[in-house]
């Protein structure tokens, strides 16, 4: 098989329009690979940015634990001091209606003896009335003999 210099020619050419597509070809794969390559910095960033954000999430939820865990622990002692103040509430008012009883009875007691004493009174009035009577009258018969 003999090559004719224009089949030659013919098969440089293909060579070079193959060569010359290959570079094309070459070009957008890289041109490809140089963006997939910006694709995967950036997703690496925004992974590291998420990263950190999530970080952050969970300190502040920690911090928000806490916080409620103290509220929890402030309405229970809140609670506890109610229900104290509730029951010496209750208590005093007990012991207020004790007292108030025994107001009213020494109230009673003091009339009864307020009105002793007015009976008293009157009757010692009484008798110094008759005692003065019986002392003018004992007079009198002295003065008369």
């Amino acid at each position: 098989m003999t090559f004719d210099r224009k089949d030659l020619e013919e098969v440089g050419e293909a060579v070079e329009s193959l060569g010359i597509m290959l570079e094309r070809e070459l070009g957008l794969v890289q041109q490809r690979l140089v963006e997939l390559h910006r694709f995967l910095v950036r997703s690496q960033e925004e992974e590291g940015d998420l990263r950190a954000q999530t970080e952050n999430l969970k300190q502040e939820i920690g911090k928000a634990v806490k916080s409620l865990e103290k509220f929890e622990k402030l309405l229970t002692r809140t609670e506890s001091k109610l229900a104290d103040v509730q029951t010496d509430v209750s208590d005093q008012e007990n012991l207020f209606g004790e007292m108030k009883s025994e107001l009213a009875a020494m109230k009673r007691e003091l009339q009864l003896f307020r009105s002793d004493m007015v009976v008293l009174f009157k009757e010692q009035e009484c008798l110094k009335s008759g005692a003065t009577e019986e002392e003018d009258e004992n007079d009198l018969d002295e003065n008369r003999k």
